[in-house]
């Protein structure tokens, strides 16, 4: 039997402990199933490179910042269903400003639930009258670091835009903020503030890394937000984890290039991250591994280039193991079966062969 020490909390040993790498909420279906059993201890592992809509934003607005979104996605699933204030809450986490709202109606909304009061917002009144008082004040708390550091990067001349952002990516911000930038804390502070039924880590240390890909027709694809966003049905040869994003002027260049040359460019500008030291502990000690559905490209297969990945996973011989492949066909795999993701899947778990799976 294995026990294990996690978050200060012991896993008592007749549970049956079961990692699962996610995406958004491609796993949803799994995840909520799981739950169903009080025997089961169920950790979701994620990365966090998405940089789309108001992540991009927001990655920007605060330098160093990996996206919350993916995170906030498997938190709010973890939510309690039979909580009326988690119900409620977990509407709020996904709750976007609209497409008309301003600067400072944003700002208004925010200071109302740092004050603890009703927002001018129908829904969002609705919804926060029936929060409980300790997710009322962790609310409060996120908020109004959120709003000092808006406000003073507004006099700094760099003015946030609210349009079509997500309230929880708000929320998650602000958090991270308050745990001095530190990404990893901060995924814990905000699973305490949710009182989830289960575990979410980030598979890394908090490398603030660029997620890119190259396609086989060497169109290159920037960003995770290019990665998802609809395109050809050519299939994606490869991707590549960043230090930064590359400058215009060096994109510009690829199209006078070999698809050999954009490699050995994007491999000099790659890193591997090394594993966030709870995700290796539960991945050790886990019961059932399995790797989920969700956006190959941009959700799944960049988790598994993480250094010391793959090799707490080879370490444990006991766990079982099981790869789900999608049957929908995202724009990111239109050109893809199930033989070729399950060989993608063992090139970059095996980071990109340079390590010996069997």
């Amino acid at each position: 039997m294995k026990v294990m020490m996690f978050n200060d909390k012991e896993v008592k040993p007749n549970k049956i402990n079961v990692v699962l790498f996610s995406g958004g909420r491609g796993t949803n279906t799994i995840t909520k199933t799981f739950l169903k059993y009080p025997d089961i201890s169920l950790s979701i592992i994620v990365n966090a490179y998405d940089d789309g809509l108001s992540t991009g934003r927001l990655r920007e607005f605060i330098p160093g910042m990996l996206g919350p979104s993916d995170v906030r996605k498997n938190i709010c699933q973890l939510l309690s269903d039979d909580d009326r204030s988690c119900r409620y809450l977990e509407y709020l986490l996904d709750y976007r400003f609209g497409n008309e709202i301003s600067f400072n109606n944003a700002i208004d909304c925010l200071n109302s639930f740092k004050q603890r009061e009703l927002p001018e917002i129908k829904e969002l009144a609705e919804a926060y009258a029936y929060l409980n008082l300790t997710q009322a004040k962790w609310i409060s708390l996120f908020c109004d670091v959120f709003i000092s550091y808006t406000l003073r990067k507004k006099e700094e001349g760099q003015v946030f835009d609210f349009v079509d952002c997500s309230i929880g990516n708000i929320f998650f911000s602000g958090c991270f903020l308050y745990n001095n930038n530190d990404f990893n804390q901060t995924i814990k502070t905000f699973s305490e503030f949710c009182e989830i039924r289960g575990t979410v880590l980030n598979v890394t240390n908090g490398e603030n890394c660029v997620l890119t890909a190259l396609k086989e027709d060497m169109t290159f694809l920037k960003c995770e937000a290019d990665i998802v966003a609809p395109q050809s049905s050519v299939c994606i040869s490869e991707i590549f984890l960043l230090k930064r994003y590359l400058k215009s002027t060096i994109v510009e260049e690829f199209k006078d290039k070999t698809k050999a040359e954009i490699k050995s460019i994007l491999e000099g500008e790659s890193e591997y991250p090394e594993i966030n030291p709870d995700a290796k502990i539960v991945l050790e000690n886990a019961d059932v591994i399995i790797y989920g559905p969700g956006t190959q490209n941009s959700s799944l297969f960049p988790s598994y280039l993480t250094k010391g990945l793959v090799e707490a996973i080879v370490g444990n011989k006991t766990a079982e193991k099981v790869f789900v492949s999608n049957i929908r066909k995202d724009y990111e795999i239109q050109g893809e079966n199930i033989n070729s993701l399950t060989n993608k899947f063992f090139y970059n778990i095996s980071r990109k062969n340079s390590v010996n799976v069997n």
